[in-house]
């Protein structure tokens, strides 16, 4: 069966949280589905006054079970380890509150992450802690158990060294008597830092300060059922709920004393703008674009007056570099520019593409403008990386994106190389609809950041708090908004990776087509996507060759089995009928119709139809009841000569190779259905 709907993961409505049947069939079979929660964590879970569990977490869990009609049940453990321990060992469905590491992902799917939480770094208050995490070799870390944190810790720093302690309280005199130098933690203001002779030396915005819910990566329903729950809190919904229980984040609690006073002492910071279509645009004093809606929120959060700088970008460039400018807010992350100022994280991603004329199908990638004419913005920092690989490529250096799309359109150059976004804003300007978008491998997405005065590191954290203040959801939804710029006429190129050849549905002569790539080619071209390059696999080294080639883009017709990857909705179910000849007159209305009769089916099938066929097929294998064969054309070819009675096959794969065996008519033959099937495959992506 082929589902002509098909939505990809990739394009899925954040609110598009439906049960399926095989979700709701799992909710049946499994009535005591429980998460995990430490018993001692403040506001998120702990027992109250009642000595009832309380908290962030629990009344997470209760607007999921509301939200989609669920029954999860909360268990307390006494700590960390001991709710780590027993949901690695399968004892509990989940643990609420994880935070993604490399060790936890080998054993756990994430959900998407449904609170940020910074973390501090706490040391003597006479003492400088590098503040880069990478630099800490040596030190003593005291701490608490947490599996999190102290593998984020010895991932940047190995030979750090490592105390336990059992509360805050003692860590905190750990450090003062010098027996420890540091330690990291989500709440520092539970103790009198000064009375201890601390200080917060460093504000960290890591992976780990993002709280999910973790699940047995193997229990591929159930992690998709916790990810469609926490998907369907609303906006609304987290507003309460933080409001309930995470202390307001206004700038006394954000903010430090010192970065109080600073913010009070300076009042004013002074922003380079440069107009950006769409990204960042300025009117009436007021950002736009997309950057724009969160660099607003980020000055907002902060308490500055803003006076804005507006002027071309070498202007504003330059101005910052002699310390005129405090924040340049749209700069590409990158370590040369770190000599001119502090980056913040990333809060934004941007991907670039090659643009030719509709009517040139010659050039796919870099490789193919050797010795041909290539338009790029003259201070590009990619030219150096195209000429070291492709140095037969002449760079015609433009004063801007308008200026790259006139030369491309008078045929002046072969292609233009530039945001995506940017470029297709411009064309939507122009009216101009008649080009081919190619992507590229060689230069990775461009990462935006906020850049500000270099050694400026009070306003250096102040910006990075305020960036971690705006919830997740705000930052998706402005991100979501970038598909606006998309431009329909404008044809995009995929290279794909087909599994499984299975006549009719992948036929594999000299080229790659069949039912399965005639439905993936109308799906792209819905979204003006064509398929430039296609490869074939068999089903089992599909998922490795994905990953490994970084030219694939797509694949199609496979198993959901790597965390990795982005899976769309079922895409082809295979129906597995059980095929009889009318004029032999066998009924078939259960398993026990196949007793003494002579069977064969496709390789795997005894995995593929339930328990019930598995039985069967492990009670008959090797006698002259039951065959598996690999070779379809060899399956069928069987059947019709007589040496089967029945035949266990996916119907529309029968019918194509008795065109091509026999002249039987198709009238000729009997289908049944007997028991269930996984025999199901997706399309993957690499991203989201």
């Amino acid at each position: 069966m082929i589902n002509e709907d098909l939505k990809y993961t990739k394009y899925k409505k954040i609110d598009d949280n439906t049960l399926n049947p095989n979700e709701i069939l799992y909710l049946e079979r499994n009535k005591n589905l429980k998460l995990a929660v430490v018993k001692n964590w403040k506001n998120i879970s702990f027992y109250n006054e009642n000595n009832v569990i309380s908290g962030f977490n629990i009344d997470l869990v209760k607007i999921m079970n509301k939200n989609l009609n669920l029954s999860l049940k909360i268990k307390v453990y006494n700590s960390w380890p001991e709710a780590y321990t027993a949901s690695k060992n399968k004892d509990i469905n989940g643990i609420l509150g994880l935070s993604w590491t490399k060790e936890s992902e080998e054993y756990f799917s994430f959900s998407p992450p449904y609170y940020f939480r910074p973390l501090y770094l706490v040391s003597r208050k006479d003492e400088h802690i590098n503040i880069n995490l990478s630099e800490l070799n040596n030190k003593i870390f005291v701490i608490k158990n947490n599996v999190a944190i102290e593998e984020i810790v010895k991932n940047k720093s190995p030979k750090v060294k490592i105390l336990y302690e059992n509360n805050l309280l003692e860590i905190l005199k750990k450090i003062k008597n010098k027996e420890g130098d540091f330690t990291i933690v989500s709440d520092p203001y539970l103790f009198d830092l000064k009375k201890h002779e601390l200080k917060i030396s460093k504000t960290l915005f890591i992976k780990g300060s993002e709280l999910a819910i973790a699940t047995d990566k193997e229990d591929k329903v159930f992690t998709s059922i916790i990810k469609k729950a926490i998907s369907s809190i609303s906006r609304e919904q987290m507003f309460l709920l933080k409001k309930e229980w995470i202390p307001t984040k206004n700038n006394r609690v954000l903010f430090s004393n010192e970065e109080l006073s600073y913010i009070k002492k300076k009042k004013t910071i002074k922003v380079g703008v440069s107009s950006w279509k769409p990204i960042l645009s300025i009117n009436n004093n007021k950002l736009g674009g997309m950057a724009g809606e969160i660099v607003n929120k980020v000055l907002l959060n902060t308490g500055f007056e803003v006076k804005y700088i507006q002027a071309s970008w070498e202007y504003i460039l330059s101005e910052f570099i002699k310390g005129n400018i405090d924040l340049l807010p749209t700069t590409f992350y990158s370590k040369d520019f770190e000599k001119n100022g502090l980056l913040s994280d990333s809060y934004m991603s941007l991907s670039q593409y090659l643009y030719v004329n509709e009517n040139n199908l010659t050039i796919k990638s870099f490789k193919d403008l050797r010795g041909k004419k290539l338009a790029i913005y003259k201070n590009s920092p990619d030219i150096t990386v195209i000429k070291k690989k492709y140095p037969n490529i002449k760079f015609i250096k433009t004063l801007s994106v308008e200026n790259s799309i006139s030369l491309l359109k008078e045929n002046t150059v072969d292609a233009l190389f530039e945001v995506s976004v940017v470029v297709n804003e411009k064309l939507k300007e122009l009216s101009i609809y008649n080009l081919r978008i190619i992507k590229q491998q060689l230069i990775k997405d461009k990462r935006l950041t906020f850049s500000s005065k270099k050694d400026d590191f009070i306003l250096h954290n102040i910006l990075q708090k305020s960036l971690y203040s705006i919830p997740l959801s705000e930052k998706n939804e402005i991100m979501n908004k970038e598909k606006k710029f998309n431009i329909k006429n404008i044809t995009k190129n995929v290279d794909v990776i087909f599994g499984n050849s299975r006549e009719p549905y992948i036929i594999k002569n000299n080229i790659v087509k069949g039912i399965e790539f005639d439905l993936m080619k109308e799906i792209l071209s819905k979204s003006n996507i064509t398929i430039d390059n296609k490869e074939y696999s068999s089903q089992k080294g599909i998922h490795k060759r994905f990953i490994k080639n970084k030219e694939l883009d797509i694949a199609v017709t496979l198993k959901e089995e790597n965390s990795k990857l982005f899976y769309s909705n079922d895409f082809i179910s295979l129906g597995n009928s059980f095929i009889t000849r009318v004029k032999d007159n066998i009924t078939m209305n259960s398993l026990n119709d196949l007793r003494f009769k002579r069977v064969v089916a496709y390789r795997g099938a005894g995995n593929s139809l339930g328990n019930e066929f598995k039985k069967y097929s492990i009670s008959t294998k090797n006698t002259l009841f039951y065959k598996e064969i690999r070779d379809k054309k060899e399956l069928v070819s069987l059947f019709l000569n007589k040496k089967a009675d029945v035949i266990i096959i996916d119907k529309n794969i029968f019918k194509w190779f008795l065109k091509e065996l026999s002249t039987n008519k198709i009238s000729k033959y009997k289908f049944d259905h007997i028991g269930t099937s996984n025999n199901i495959y997706k399309v993957a992506f690499k991203n989201e």
